[in-house]
Formats: C-alpha cells, sequence, structure tokens
C-alpha cells in the first residue's frame, strides 16, 4: 500500500492517550466530482475485488511490524486492531444501535440496555469509529426513547468512540435544555459527540402522546435546531418564535468542539432542501440528495464542507446462509414495527409471510451475509461516493451475545479495512457560506 504523504502514519508515533479532539482533516476533493481517494493506490478490481486483496495484504505485512509494538507495549494494552485502523485514512465506520428487546422474547429492559452498551465498548477494542443510537417512544418492544442519558453512559465507558444519534426526534424535546445536555456530553466525551443527528419523527402515535400536531414537526425541528445553535454560538441571545419563547438566555455550558456540528436526517425532498438551505450536515437522504444539494448551492455552501451519513440494517456471517440463520427473527422483527406503526407519510416495508422468506428477496434493503457478498453490493454505493460516514445497524432484537459478538468481529476485521478506504475523509465542525464551486463560482 502506498499512503500520500500528507496522511502517511508512523506506528512509533500513534497517540495511544485518552482521547481529545480530532485535528482538522486534509483538505478535500469537490464532491460533485466523486474524485477517488488519494489515500491509497489500488490494484486493478479483479475476482476477488481489489479491495479484498489490498485488505489481506495490508494486514498481513502490519502484523510483522506490530510485533515490535506488541513486544514494548503489552503490559500497557495496546489494541493492535486499533493501530491497524488508524494507519487507514477514510471515511468514519461505524454502529447504529436500535435499543429494544424482541416481543416474542421479552427480556430485562435493564440487561437489553447493558447488551448494547457493552456491545458500543467492544466496538471501540475493535476499532471502529463512532456509535450512534436511535430514539421511538413507548413502542411495544421497548424501543429506547432517553438518547442522551445512554450516549453519557458509553461516554464513561469509552475513550476514542465517537458518539451520535439516528436521529434524536427534537419535536419532542425542549431545544434549549437539549442543548445544554448535549453540550455536557461533548464536555464529558472531551469533544467525542460529533454525530448529533435530528429529525421531525413519523409515527403518529408518538406525537398523540406528546400532544402534539404532527403537522407542526418540520417547524418545530428548525426552529428548535436554529435554537440549538445560538445556544452553542453565543453567550447572550433572546429567542421569540412560533413555537418558543426563550428570553435572556445565558449560555454559559458550551461544548468543546467549536464550532458544533449539528446533523439533520430524513427522506422528503422539502426537508431536505431545507437542511442544505440552512447549513446542517445530512443523514440519510438516498434518492433526495439532490434536493440537499441544491439547498447548499442556494445558500452559498460548498458541499465538500458537509458531511454525509448513510446506514444499512445489517448482519455478518461465515456464508449468506449462516447470517440469515442467526438475522432473519430480528431483521422480521424491525421490517414489522414500521409495517405495523402509525406512520405520518404511510411509508410501508414489506413483510412477507415468514422471517425464512426474507433471504429469497434478490436485493433486500438490510446487509446480510458473508463480508464478501455485503462488500460487493456497498461499492456501487460507497466507493468513490461522497459518504463520509457508512453504519451498520448491528444486533437485531433478541439477538445473543455471543451472535453478535461474532458479526461485530467480522464486521470489523473483513469490512471496516475496505470501507476505509471509500468514501471520503469527515470534516469536522460548521461550515460558513462561500461561493460554490457547483455555480462555478
Amino acid at each position: 500500500m502506498i499512503l500520500a504523504p500528507s496522511r502517511r502514519a508512523s506506528l512509533r508515533t500513534l497517540d495511544l492517550a485518552p482521547a481529545r479532539p480530532h485535528p482538522p482533516p486534509a483538505p478535500l476533493p469537490v464532491l460533485s466530482r466523486r474524485s477517488p481517494r488519494r489515500g491509497c493506490q489500488l490494484e486493478a478490481a479483479k475476482a476477488p475485488p481489489a479491495d479484498l486483496r489490498f485488505c489481506f495484504s495490508f494486514k498481513r505485512r502490519l502484523r510483522s511490524r506490530s510485533k515490535l509494538i506488541a513486544a514494548k507495549r503489552s503490559r500497557r494494552g495496546v489494541d493492535l486492531a486499533r493501530v491497524s485502523v488508524l494507519l487507514i485514512a477514510g471515511m468514519d465506520v461505524g454502529l447504529v444501535q436500535a435499543i429494544r428487546f424482541l416481543p416474542s422474547r421479552p427480556e430485562r429492559l435493564a440487561d437489553t440496555y447493558r447488551n448494547f452498551v457493552d456491545e458500543a465498548v467492544s466496538a471501540e477494542q475493535l476499532g471502529i469509529d463512532f456509535v450512534w443510537t436511535t430514539e421511538h417512544h413507548f413502542a411495544f418492544d421497548g424501543w429506547m426513547p432517553a438518547q442522551l442519558p445512554v450516549l453519557s453512559f458509553i461516554a464513561a465507558r469509552t475513550s476514542r468512540l465517537q458518539l451520535g444519534t439516528c436521529l434524536f426526534l427534537l419535536p419532542f424535546h425542549n431545544p434549549l435544555r437539549v442543548a445544554e445536555d448535549v453540550a455536557a456530553i461533548d464536555l464529558l466525551s472531551n469533544g467525542r459527540f460529533t454525530g448529533f443527528a435530528v429529525g421531525s419523527g413519523s409515527d403518529a402515535g408518538e406525537f398523540e402522546s406528546y400532544g402534539l400536531d404532527p403537522a407542526e414537526r418540520w417547524g418545530r425541528l428548525f426552529e428548535g435546531l436554529a435554537i440549538i445553535r445560538q445556544a452553542f454560538e453565543k453567550d447572550q441571545f433572546d429567542h421569540s418564535g412560533k413555537y418558543f419563547k426563550f428570553p435572556n438566555v445565558q449560555m454559559t455550558t458550551k461544548p468543546v468542539q467549536q464550532p458544533f456540528p449539528l446533523w439533520v436526517g430524513g427522506f422528503g425532498k422539502k426537508l431536505l432542501e431545507r437542511a442544505g438551505r440552512e447549513g446542517y450536515h445530512l443523514q440519510g437522504g438516498r434518492d433526495g440528495i439532490d434536493s440537499y444539494l441544491q439547498g447548499l448551492e442556494s445558500s452559498g455552501y460548498d458541499e465538500s464542507d458537509f458531511n454525509y451519513q448513510v446506514f444499512y440494517p445489517g448482519h455478518v456471517g461465515r456464508t449468506f446462509d449462516h447470517a440469515w440463520d442467526e438475522a432473519q427473527e430480528g431483521i422480521y422483527h424491525y421490517r414489522d414495527f414500521y409495517t405495523n406503526g402509525r406512520s405520518i407519510t404511510g411509508t410501508k416495508r414489506f413483510v412477507p409471510p415468514s422471517p425464512s422468506d426474507l433471504r429469497k428477496e434478490p436485493n433486500p434493503p438490510e446487509l446480510v451475509g458473508s463480508p464478501e457478498t455485503i462488500l460487493r453490493r456497498l461499492e456501487p454505493v460507497l466507493k468513490n461516493s461522497r459518504v463520509t460516514h457508512f453504519g451498520l445497524l448491528h444486533r437485531m432484537a433478541g439477538m445473543s451475545t455471543e451472535v453478535s459478538r461474532s458479526s461485530l468481529e467480522l464486521y470489523a476485521r473483513e469490512i471496516l479495512p475496505v470501507l476505509k478506504t471509500w468514501g471520503r475523509q469527515p470534516v469536522q465542525g460548521m461550515p460558513t457560506p462561500r461561493a460554490s464551486t457547483r455555480a462555478g463560482s
């Protein structure tokens, strides 16, 4: 592997001390050109894929060099998997957690929470970059509704892992209090809350229980996010809007990251256009990405200054059938949850007659299979793309720790090193408007 001079790392100089704020990244290419990364040079694609050959070859060379480190630092507990990941510059690769149990096999909620938090700790040990959590309210499967306390607990048990939300349903929360809590987590984690992504909510039952009109969800989302942005940027401000009034706010609790990165997630074209126009990083989007880019351009933003995260539910096994045998019950529940819910937008997901029928679909929305199968599906989506963060929604409801751990290890060992050579490196903080390169300015 050939590393560009600006990204070449030395094993002797790797920072193995407790986490601190990430340094500014190297300049990025313009995303609309979809330029290939220059961090390494790969051979022409053959079967198996060139990236896989690179991954395996790189790991063999790394092992021989790592023996010197292991001999000197074995007593200090240095994680060689982490060292290998640090040597590869690319997009961030992580996990998304939907913390809940399987209704057909209920368990103590305390055990459910503990198992997912333990997995986040394991993810850090395996060299995974981030864990983002999810949120639902009053769900029959106990889906976790309180992301910020859980992320604070994960922060206390980790030292390097980046934290995020996928998504934080802002219309259900007081935005000023959210700003204080988010800042506190960023302080406690020393600047690791890099993925605070908010969404509008989509379940009519949740709005009904909170006594809110679903038609107000976008207005509450963007007004609340503007309040949080002011709280992080100003020492004193007043806010008087349609949904919130906060006079004489003296914001004395500021996050470590300045400016603090704020994200919007969702799929509607109008929502995505507004997210771009108001200058937020993007989670999701997919088919509506052009609307987001148009919003950025209309406000004079450059798309290369923004991060873009995508995630897929999935599970990694030794073979295609082995992976489906382990994950089919939990994935079936995941689809059924959204299909039988009270979706505001009317979105439904196909649910086959039985869990065993899931694997028969030619192109399911989930990533289930061997590492090679999953990489083949992801290559046309992620290679040379604008994606900066890829997340695997991992550990399906009802899955045992043993099965989940095996999948996690395969993900970190066989998939992550390849993904790190795709996409592009994340940017830090929040950008300011400038002349758009897309417009030729």
